[in-house]
């Protein structure tokens, strides 16, 4: 059996928080079925450039940081040297540090190729295979840097997996969409429009622009909410996001928000307008929220493509002209109609059932553990029992280590909702 004592978690962000987001709730089990199979908890490193790293600290999870290109561009800072330094740094906190695991996300050749002279390191390797745009993907170093993983896990269904180019033959593990908050860690609805303080018979409706990163989410944010603040009976809750630095809006009927944890009252909102981020979209559709999506252009994440798929299986809305404040109440009033929720929700629950965290987790420990092991930790940790012993703080990983795997052996596994116990 491989032992997994340091993992190296490697995000890179820069007007987003895409990456770092799928990769906690993936590390956060990894940590989880570790700590089973080994009676000990992991040391688990990010390696990040997202200019949010109170994030990760709320969750958490230690980070070590370089500047975002992103920064780096707006402090007209020389990219040649920025490149040199950043090199410099990551390989010395990989080398110095000697984990067990890498995990990365998205880019398997790191932002500007900076991962290739230490993918052949004496590590394990596991790759996020998110879906990217295909001129992105058709990269000879995107593909080149493929093969140097041992495993790859897809966090989408198999109907929407990429493709793995020229001659990458280590397999796809599809685990499906794979988003930061589970259906247990969310208020009910009642609970999240009493802390809302939304009035009965009023509408919830969130509103985001991402995670707050993009140059144009200050003046999206604004316009809507100048759009649809008069709309009578209507509460706005604004997910401004943790990277945004705009002035902050107000109002009788409008709740701000710039945390992470957003997402714990979606059960709450009877609809949503937001733009069309892996993330958040699929927090929206794992909670069935009626949403209205709107594309941002990015470098790699295609979200156009990704809204027209949910729009083709009516789990979601298009929004063609986020500039036209007149279509945008029609469509606000459109998702709002009982029939449209009700098509809406369906559709949406339908696409995703589950959050693939705990699926992704498994198959990038599937290159250290055996399938016997990690059975055995997946039929023991169940979502339901996890949210409740998360609520141990820091007593979780000795509940993990210690009691869990003698009160259900391997020989006897089986879920504790029907354990005589």
């Amino acid at each position: 059996m491989a032992q997994l004592k340091r993992i190296v978690c490697y995000a890179v962000n820069g007007s987003g928080l895409g990456h770092v987001t799928r990769l906690m709730a993936v590390a956060r089990w990894i940590k989880r079925y570790v700590t089973f199979i080994e009676g000990r908890a992991p040391e688990v490193l990010f390696l990040t450039s997202t200019e949010a790293t109170n994030v990760l600290a709320q969750n958490g999870f230690l980070a070590y940081k370089i500047p975002s290109k992103t920064l780096v561009k707006q402090n007209d800072f020389d990219p040649l040297e920025y490149r040199r330094l950043s090199k410099a740094f990551i390989w010395q906190v990989l080398g110095t540090f000697r984990p067990d695991l890498l995990v990365v996300d998205t880019f398997p050749a790191g932002s500007f190729n900076e991962l290739f002279q230490i993918l052949d390191g004496p590590f394990r390797k596991g790759f996020i295979f998110r879906h990217v745009k295909p001129e992105f993907a058709r990269r000879p170093t995107f593909s080149a840097a493929l093969r140097l993983y041992d495993v790859l896990a897809v966090p989408h269904r198999p109907e929407a997996a990429p493709v793995a180019h020229d001659g990458v033959a280590t397999p796809l593990c599809c685990c499906g969409e794979v988003v930061g908050f589970d259906r247990h860690d969310a208020l009910d609805r009642e609970t999240a429009r009493a802390e809302l303080g939304v009035p009965e018979g009023d509408k919830l409706l969130y509103v985001s622009a991402g995670g707050g990163g993009d140059p144009e989410s200050e003046r999206i944010v604004r316009h809507f909410v100048s759009a649809l603040e008069s709309v009578e009976g209507l509460h706005l809750l604004v997910g401004a996001g943790p990277l945004y630095r705009g002035r902050q809006l107000g109002g009788p009927r409008l709740t701000w928000s710039s945390g992470p944890n957003v997402a714990r009252y979606f059960p709450g909102c009877d609809a949503a307008i937001s733009a069309g981020g892996y993330n958040t979209v699929h927090e929206l559709m794992l909670f069935g929220v009626p949403s209205l999506l709107f594309a941002q252009e990015k470098i790699a994440d295609d979200q156009a493509a990704r809204i027209d798929a949910l729009a083709a299986l009516g789990a979601a809305i298009r929004i063609r002209d986020v500039d036209d404040g007149l279509a945008l109440r029609r469509l606000v009033e459109r998702a709002l109609d009982p029939t449209e929720q009700r098509r809406l929700r369906q559709g949406a629950r339908a696409y995703m059932p589950t959050n693939g965290a705990a699926r992704c987790a498994r198959a990038l420990l599937t290159s250290s553990y055996d399938e016997r092991q990690l059975g055995w930790a997946a039929e023991c940790l169940s979502e339901p029992l996890v949210a409740q012993a998360e609520r141990l703080g820091s007593a979780a990983s000795v509940f993990y280590g210690q009691w869990l795997p003698r009160l259900l052996p391997a020989a006897r596994a089986e879920g504790l909702e029907s354990h005589p116990r």
